[in-house]
C-alpha cells in the first residue's frame, strides 16, 4: 500500500475544519438561544477497541427548553457518540 501524504494531509485539514465549524456552530446556537457556557474542558484521549475518544465536559446555564436545544445540536453531530447527564 502506498501512503499518499497529500491525500492524508487534506483529510486531516478537513477534519480540523469540521471540528472548528462544530465549535463555531455551537457558539452561534448558544448565543441565539441565550444559553451561557459555564465550563468547558477536554480530558486526555482514551483508546477503545475500534476508536479513540476525547472526553469533553460542557456545562451550560439556561432555561430547560433552550438547554435541550443545545443538547439536540450536540446529539446530531457526526463525531459525538454519547451525551451523558
Amino acid at each position: 500500500m502506498v501512503f499518499s501524504f497529500e491525500k492524508s494531509f487534506y483529510q486531516i485539514v478537513a477534519t480540523i475544519v469540521e471540528d472548528g465549524m462544530f465549535l463555531i456552530g455551537l457558539s452561534k446556537l448558544m448565543d441565539a438561544v441565550n444559553v451561557d457556557l459555564v465550563e468547558y474542558y477536554v480530558e486526555e484521549s482514551k483508546s477503545y477497541h475500534a476508536f479513540y475518544a476525547i472526553p469533553t465536559t460542557i456545562k451550560v446555564r439556561g432555561n430547560y427548553k433552550n438547554v435541550r436545544e443545545v443538547m439536540n445540536y450536540l446529539e446530531q453531530q457526526n463525531n459525538i457518540t454519547q451525551i451523558l447527564d
